[in-house]
C-alpha cells in the first residue's frame, strides 16, 4: 500500500519577475523622494520655529570673551572680532534725533558714548547666536553679570528689533514709559535712517 503524504505544497522560489522588479524599484525611488521632500520641509519648519520660539529654541553658540571696544550702540569689537548685539537696533553713530522741544541733537554719538562709558575697562562675554551678512557675530553680551543688549534698550538708546527677536520688547516699553534717551523726543527708526542715508 502506498502512503499519501498530506501537507503543504512546497513553493518554488525563483527570481522576481520583470514587473516585480519594476515595482520594487519604483517603491524605493518613491521612498527616497518622500524623504527628500520631508527633509526640505523639516528645514523650513525648523527656521519658522526658531523665529517663533526665540531663545527657547536657539542653540547656544560660540562664546567670545575679552576686552571690548564700542563701535556704536549696537556694534562692538571683542578681541578683534566684530560683534552685532542680537535683538536690538540702536540709533546710528551719525544719526540725529529731536528733543521734546523739537531741537536736533546727536543721539547716535551720545548713545555710543554712553555705552562706551558703561563698559569702560570691563571684560565682556558674548554668546554668538548667528553671523550676519557682514560677517559679524550676532550675539547676546554681558558685562559684570548684566545683559548689555537689555541695558542699551532699557536706557533708551535702541529699539527692540522684533523682526529677529521679541526678547527686548519689555525693556523698550519701560524706556518709552520713562522717556529715557531717544524716547524723550522723536526719532526715525534706525532701520529707516540707514535706508534714507544710503
Amino acid at each position: 500500500m502506498k502512503m499519501i503524504e498530506y501537507g503543504r505544497k512546497k513553493r518554488r522560489r525563483g527570481r522576481a519577475k520583470g514587473w516585480q522588479k519594476q515595482v520594487g524599484r519604483g517603491a524605493a525611488i518613491g521612498v527616497a523622494l518622500l524623504g527628500a521632500i520631508f527633509a526640505g520641509m523639516a528645514d523650513e519648519l525648523t527656521r519658522e520655529a526658531e523665529k517663533l520660539l526665540g531663545d527657547l529654541f536657539r542653540p547656544q553658540g560660540e562664546i567670545l570673551s575679552g576686552q571690548v571696544r564700542v563701535i556704536d550702540a549696537d556694534s562692538l569689537e571683542v578681541n578683534g572680532r566684530s560683534v552685532r548685539l542680537f535683538g536690538i537696533d540702536a540709533v546710528e553713530q551719525n544719526q540725529t534725533c529731536q528733543d521734546r522741544r523739537g531741537r536736533e541733537w546727536p543721539c547716535g554719538r551720545h548713545a555710543t558714548e554712553k555705552l562706551a562709558a558703561a563698559l569702560d575697562g570691563q571684560t565682556v562675554r558674548c554668546i554668538v547666536q548667528d553671523t550676519d551678512r557682514y560677517g559679524r557675530a550676532v550675539s547676546v553680551c554681558e558685562a559684570g553679570g548684566k545683559d548689555i543688549n537689555h541695558w542699551v534698550v532699557r536706557n533708551g538708546w535702541a529699539v527692540a528689533y522684533t523682526r529677529y527677536s521679541r526678547d527686548y520688547e519689555g525693556a523698550e516699553a519701560e524706556a518709552r514709559a520713562e522717556k529715557a534717551g531717544i524716547f524723550a523726543g522723536s526719532f526715525i527708526q534706525p532701520e529707516d535712517w540707514r535706508r534714507k542715508s544710503s
